[in-house]
């Protein structure tokens, strides 16, 4: 087998979880703070990460698409498709703007420093990034892509082992998460398993078109589209597991993840976690 799905797939999970996944806030609101229900909604997501990644990369490949404006003209027509690119370049702003903030959190939770220390050494890197050619870029992410996937595993595993909460503890916990569907008409984990995957699939939606369209054979672009969705689906459902099993001390912060990265970190490498 060639090795394009893999990297279609690697390429295609970097994005969702830089995008905000890795801080676990957003598993925190979309899964985790409905309660141990939460599990279902991890698996609703990780069907429609799977469809939805198939059929766009299978479709830029079809087409050759240099860019998803091309896919979403080919979707909806022109003049719609002009709408929902400026609606997806309003997602990707705001990605942009919470992934600044959440580096602000990181150096802020961790070290003391102000915030905008961290935003502005993120924007530099992200500069940096971008000054190098599409090839270049998705190399790079998918290379990153490995070690976020260890990185995630451990801090699972060890925070899943090591709780000691009861379940009707952890259940009384979800209670206070603020959930990303409670100013909807019905607050439901089915509502904010949709919601989660419809947000990402647009944030991810222009540069799996773009590896799509660099991809000859639709059949692979389409199986890497269906292991990159898969394999978020899997990410979620770990996270979702570790920050539930510690759910009462998750509770209002910022970072949850780094927050059990900390207690990982101070468990097995203390000599290289000396933070306040």
């Amino acid at each position: 087998m060639s090795k394009q799905p893999f990297l279609i797939a690697m390429t295609f999970m970097s994005i969702i979880i830089g995008g905000g996944f890795a801080s676990g806030q957003e598993v925190l609101q979309f899964f985790t703070g409905y309660g141990a229900i939460g599990i279902a909604g991890t698996l609703v997501s990780a069907l429609l990460f799977a469809f939805l990644g198939m059929q766009i990369a299978r479709m830029s490949s079809s087409m050759q698409a240099r860019s998803h404006k091309e896919v979403l003209v080919a979707l909806f027509g022109t003049r719609a498709g002009l709408a929902i690119d400026l609606v997806l370049s309003f997602f990707l702003f705001g990605v942009g703007v919470v992934m600044l903030a959440g580096s602000g959190s990181i150096f802020a939770q961790q070290y003391g420093l102000p915030p905008l220390f961290g935003g502005v050494l993120l924007s530099v890197l992200v500069i940096l990034t971008l000054c190098l050619r599409v090839r270049g870029i998705i190399n790079l992410i998918s290379a990153i892509m490995p070690v976020l996937l260890l990185l995630v595993l451990t801090i699972t595993v060890y925070s899943f082992f090591t709780s000691s909460a009861s379940l009707e503890t952890l259940e009384a916990a979800a209670t206070e998460v603020p959930t990303i569907s409670q100013g909807w008409p019905v607050s439901h984990w089915f509502i904010g398993a949709l919601l989660y995957a419809s947000f990402n699939i647009a944030v991810g939606f222009p540069m799996l078109s773009v590896i799509g369209g660099l991809t000859r054979d639709s059949r692979q672009a389409a199986l890497g589209g269906i292991l990159g969705g898969v394999g978020l689906g899997v990410l979620i459902f770990l996270l979702n597991i570790g920050l539930f099993a510690n759910l009462e001390r998750l509770v209002g912060v910022d970072m949850p993840s780094l927050m059990l990265a900390t207690a990982v970190c101070r468990r097995w490498w203390p000599w290289s976690c000396r933070w306040p």
